[in-house]
């Protein structure tokens, strides 16, 4: 099998968020994140015993949107720097406005009920990378496919955007989306600063 460009999480845990985090950071940066990046993202984390927790994850916080936001900004700020990203909390819900999200310069942050029923297992974060060709399919990295089916594992290239993905979520997917954990990932522009006129002389 091909090098896997997607971060997975292992069998016991419930980090789902962190690594979508991670994914997040390399669809809008191009940029891998080594144990060195992981290791200082994840030391300034709050609530990390929960989110690490195959039993707890986010489903602690689910209902405080500010609280998982900071999370998030604060993870990404020690990956790519400070002030380098923007988190939005939206109110999408279904395929085609998740996919809406979506741009060169963004990506959709999720949260989707793994098995679609009942609940054996936490709720899984997952990033939207891409935009199928239906305008209510989206491509996602998903930290967990692995696990769930290494043997026939695959990445694919989304040839618009050129990031990895490894799932996707389409239109009879809908009901799988939690209400209120959707969330935008932006990549800000650099900032230009303007340069003085200097003084004449005369």
């Amino acid at each position: 099998m091909a090098r896997r460009r997607i971060y997975s999480q292992g069998a016991f845990d419930g980090a789902c968020f962190l690594y979508a985090l991670a994914n997040a950071y390399t669809a809008l940066t191009g940029t891998t994140v080594t144990m060195t990046l992981w290791h200082r993202a994840i030391r300034g984390m709050p609530y990390l015993t929960d989110f690490l927790s195959g039993t707890v994850g986010t489903d602690r916080y689910r209902g405080d949107p500010q609280v998982l936001r900071f999370a998030m900004e604060r993870m990404l700020a020690a990956l790519g720097g400070p002030s380098r990203f923007r988190v939005e909390h939206t109110d999408c819900t279904t395929p085609d406005e998740i996919a809406g999200l979506i741009d060169r310069r963004s990506v959709a942050f999720l949260c989707i009920n793994r098995t679609g029923g009942s609940r054996p297992f936490l709720d899984h974060w997952v990033c939207g990378v891409g935009r199928g060709e239906h305008p209510a399919s989206v491509r996602l990295a998903c930290s967990w496919k692995y696990q769930r089916n290494h043997e026939d594992y695959r990445e694919r290239l989304d040839p618009e955007f050129g990031r990895y993905y490894n799932d996707r979520f389409r239109q009879e997917d809908a009901a799988r989306v939690i209400p209120g954990t959707v969330y935008r990932v932006a990549l800000q522009r650099a900032r230009t600063r303007s340069r003085r006129s200097r003084p004449s002389g005369r």
